[in-house]
């Protein structure tokens, strides 16, 4: 007797948490290093709910055209538009090198590049608000 659960499957795909992770980071790489660039410098308009709301830019502010300049090997430009790209790269490093470090040592990469990536874009917000209001 045939049950249902007995038949073959032939394509069964089964993503993990870290493998869906990786395939929406990758996903949204691609599309920052395709994004125009006349849409990214040019554009006068912004998305950012922050700026809109209160008139100044918040901690993520230019992260879009900094991460976009990196991609394309222009470090020092990146750095202008949003210093916090060093440490969002850190993050990304580890993201993908999580799938060739052991447990341990990756856990431990992983928590330090999300608080030195916390610790510097609240750092970027705290000095933009003196900035604003001085």
């Amino acid at each position: 007797m045939h049950h249902f659960n007995d038949r073959p499957t032939m394509f069964r795909l089964t993503l993990s948490t870290r493998d869906f992770s990786t395939v929406l980071l990758t996903a949204g790489l691609l599309t920052v290093y395709f994004l125009p660039t006349d849409f990214l410098f040019h554009n006068p308009t912004t998305f950012c709910i922050h700026k809109n709301l209160l008139h100044y830019d918040c901690p993520g502010c230019g992260m879009t055209r900094a991460l976009n300049c990196f991609l394309h090997g222009h470090f020092r430009q990146a750095i202008v538009f949003n210093i916090g790209i060093a440490p969002l790269t850190l993050f990304i490093v580890q993201q993908y090198f999580s799938y060739f470090l052991p447990t341990r040592p990756n856990e431990i990469f992983r928590k330090l590049s999300i608080w030195f990536l916390t610790a510097t874009l609240l750092t970027l917000y705290i000095l933009k608000t003196i900035k604003h209001f001085t």
